[in-house]
């Protein structure tokens, strides 16, 4: 079960191989469950956010007044979409993260779990079929214009920055909170993303911000091992593979269909239209 702890020292910080899923078998009336859930599309800045900031969540120590949680990221997409997020495939296994070990929209009923609190990355409003789980919104992590509309009923702790990714946001929070605990694995989770979503920092995309560039070079420092050309490229490279349409038995009208949802561009490719 993926619950609160004390944070581990730095010889023994992340392990990412850690079984996530476990969490929702193991769920009983009476445990608090606090779930970090990204955004539909589901791509590398909604996954990572989602399963980093619930690592740091889980390794914040536990005060004695405060109610044990279980923090369990999900992947806002049915397990059976997962393989058309290549760099999501491509990027979480490289770094220790086993995908079967993690909690897909499909696999957990919101509806039944027990003392629910949510915290919401990479948007920052839940989508209409989901609209009852906003009462149990906590907090927002985000890099999108607020459309939030709270009364001031209730405490809602949110970020809401206009930065090239959200996973620049969380990696602030973890250098800021818990450096402890980032070790090579999460670095390049949240180093690899940054640097997909800010195009490697390219003056000509127009994506990065001043906190981009700052978070990137805190984490890079953190591990000069890591070849920071050769991280984007990967993952670059991963994004538009286009393999996977053949390989795991995906039409290339599904393909399109979440192609266009990630603001992908189009090109033509033997003469048939591909993302």
């Amino acid at each position: 079960m993926l619950g609160v702890r004390d944070p581990p020292p730095p010889s023994t910080a992340m392990n990412v191989s850690q079984d996530f899923s476990v969490s929702t078998k193991s769920i009983s009336q009476t445990d608090w469950v606090h779930l970090v859930i990204g955004n539909e599309a589901c791509d590398l800045d909604s996954t990572v956010s989602a399963i980093t900031y619930a690592y740091h969540l889980s390794q914040k120590p536990h005060r004695g007044d405060e109610e044990v949680r279980t923090y369990i990221p999900v992947l806002n997409v049915p397990r059976s979409e997962l393989p058309l997020r290549t760099e999501v495939t491509h990027l979480l296994p490289e770094c220790g993260v086993c995908l079967e070990n993690l909690v897909c929209r499909d696999e957990v009923a919101l509806e039944s779990l027990p003392n629910l609190s949510v915290t919401l990355v990479d948007h920052n409003v839940t989508v209409r079929r989901d609209a009852w789980l906003d009462s149990h919104v906590v907090e927002v992590i985000d890099h999108r214009p607020n459309a939030r509309h709270d009364d001031g009923s209730r405490t809602i702790s949110i970020t809401l920055e206009m930065v090239g990714s959200c996973s620049t946001l969380v990696a602030r929070i973890l250098l800021e909170e818990q450096a402890a605990i980032l070790d090579p694995n999460l670095i390049k989770l949240l180093l690899g993303t940054i640097l997909l979503d800010n195009v490697n920092m390219s003056e000509a995309a127009g994506k990065k911000t001043a906190t981009d560039v700052d978070v990137a070079d805190k984490l890079e420092a953190l591990c000069p091992s890591i070849d920071r050309q050769r991280l984007f490229g990967s993952v670059q490279a991963a994004k538009f593979d286009i393999s996977v349409v053949n390989g795991n038995g995906i039409s290339a009208v599904t393909w399109l269909l979440v192609a266009v949802t990630r603001g992908m561009p189009f090109l033509h490719y033997n003469g048939v239209i591909t993302a």
